[in-house]
């Protein structure tokens, strides 16, 4: 439930840690600290109010050129 007070990544009402856990994002409002699970190739840390895209990298050692 999204409220209108929170700053964007922190839980509105005074919830115990005050912030959203790893792997979740919380919008401005909201009252749960799991309240958006991240995306498949996503990460969120803890008090973000976003995902951000994983980084691809390649890895050559596994290939012979």
């Amino acid at each position: 439930m999204l409220h209108t007070q929170g700053d964007p990544g922190e839980l509105a009402g005074g919830e115990p840690n005050g912030k959203c856990w790893g792997g979740y994002y919380c919008p401005a409002g909201s009252d749960q600290p799991d309240f958006i699970i991240t995306d498949p190739g996503y990460y969120a840390y803890n008090g973000s109010s976003t995902q951000t895209e994983c980084e691809q990298v390649f890895d050559t050692r596994w290939f012979s050129f």
